[in-house]
């Protein structure tokens, strides 16, 4: 090989490097702009999801506050058949302390 295929080879390679070199920027190019694409859209989702977390936290706290509240009635209704079957005293001493539960929150 001589000095003029030394030479042709130096170019074909020069053109292959450069044309490589361009695919790496393309690609770098897309991967940024895919990337900024997905943490927008992580953005989003995550916009979308604090109201329903919120809203999640709010029926939480309100399935306790009715879970008590059936508990107070459940317990009142098993007094209430008990007074039927025995005396009335226990279903006022019942009543009295399911008031008291309800004002202080204690279930």
């Amino acid at each position: 090989m001589g000095e003029d295929g030394a030479q042709r080879v130096s170019e074909k390679l020069k053109k292959v490097a450069k044309r490589h070199e361009l695919q790496l920027q393309r690609l770098t190019e897309v991967h940024e702009a895919r990337c900024s694409e997905l943490r927008g859209l992580v953005a989003a989702v995550a916009g979308q999801l604090r109201p329903l977390q919120e809203a999640s936290r709010g029926h939480g706290a309100q399935i306790e506050e009715v879970s008590a509240g059936l508990n107070i009635v459940s317990e009142l209704l098993r007094q209430r058949n008990a007074a039927r079957a025995g005396g009335g005293e226990s279903l006022r001493s019942f009543r009295t302390s399911a008031v008291h539960r309800a004002a202080t929150g204690d279930y």
